[in-house]
């Protein structure tokens, strides 16, 4: 019905806009224009039949059939900072300690690991050691798990190779 009243509009657009050219025209002979001069311009009724012909436009007793384009569903992400307390690589878990600015108490979160998780600053879960401080963006999936999408770490500076002192 929608697209009807769209196409419908666009026409009476057209046929306005075309008629106020014409009688925007200059008169050359110096004369104002009479009945006789005057251009009358005549438009057909527009029938409704010439839309329903089309496929693309639904008739009103026809529903529009659904395109199939593919639906990107964003998530909703959390985020949280903290200290890594533990890490599982074999079973794709990571554990992090963070105040909750709300209560003002430390708490503990566990996240798993699955095919979506990006790393930042490490290459894998395997490369996160506990002490590490880790930024998490997580969605909580419907099963109440919280799925790591960003893992960005901020090594242990006395863990670090680079920090050690020369002998």
């Amino acid at each position: 019905m929608s697209k009807r009243v769209f196409n419908l509009t666009i026409v009476a657009g057209l046929i306005l806009f075309f008629a106020g050219s014409s009688f925007s025209q200059e008169n050359t002979e110096g004369n104002p224009q009479t009945e006789e001069t005057q251009t009358v311009l005549e438009v057909p009724p527009v029938s409704l039949d010439i839309l329903e012909a089309r496929e693309d436009i639904a008739s009103p007793g026809k529903e529009a059939e659904p395109k199939t384009e593919p639906v990107k569903v964003e998530e909703d992400l959390e985020w949280v900072w903290g200290d890594v307390v533990s890490v599982d690589a074999e079973k794709g878990q990571l554990s992090v300690k963070y105040l909750d600015y709300e209560t003002d108490t430390e708490k503990e979160i566990a996240f798993y690991i699955d095919e979506k998780t990006v790393f930042e600053n490490a290459q894998n879960l395997g490369e996160i050691r506990p002490q590490d401080s880790a930024s998490v963006d997580y969605a909580i999936t419907n099963e109440g798990k919280n799925a790591a999408r960003l893992i960005s770490v901020e090594k242990n500076i006395s863990e670090t190779p680079e920090s050690t002192p020369a002998p």
